[in-house]
């Protein structure tokens, strides 16, 4: 089996572990995204409607769609995911930004000595107190 399939798999069965470890430690699940998801589609009271179908009569009837715990952590992984390449993308372009202007690149430097020293400072008259 692939790597990245192992590596899948793995990262499923410790989130479907996660959710049935909220299931039973609290009515809530707790909060966060994974709470979040499970009281969503566990809540009756919620319009979680996808879709409406006409009755016989002409009346329409709502359809619930449930998230399946399979899903749950799809979604979860979707956004683990998409964190971490939105979050890579942003920082290759304030390294390609501050590549190409160097004078912000020299700002920038100045600002993250002084406040490191700063803080240094701080932490080193602060300890012996």
């Amino acid at each position: 089996m692939c790597l990245c399939l192992k590596a899948r798999k793995h990262l499923n069965e410790s989130i479907r572990r996660i959710i049935e470890r909220r299931k039973v430690e609290s009515s809530k699940y707790g909060g966060g995204l994974l709470g979040v998801l499970l009281q969503a589609r566990s809540s009756p009271s919620r319009s979680r409607s996808t879709s409406s179908r006409s009755s016989s009569c002409g009346e329409e009837k709502k359809v619930f769609m449930e998230l399946t715990d399979s899903q749950v952590a799809d979604n979860l992984i979707g956004v683990i995911f998409a964190a971490h390449d939105t979050t890579a993308s942003a920082l290759t372009w304030v390294l390609k930004y501050l590549h190409d202007n160097s004078n912000l690149l020299e700002a920038v430097t100045v600002t993250l000595l002084f406040y490191s020293f700063f803080f240094l400072f701080l932490y080193n008259f602060f300890s012996f107190l």
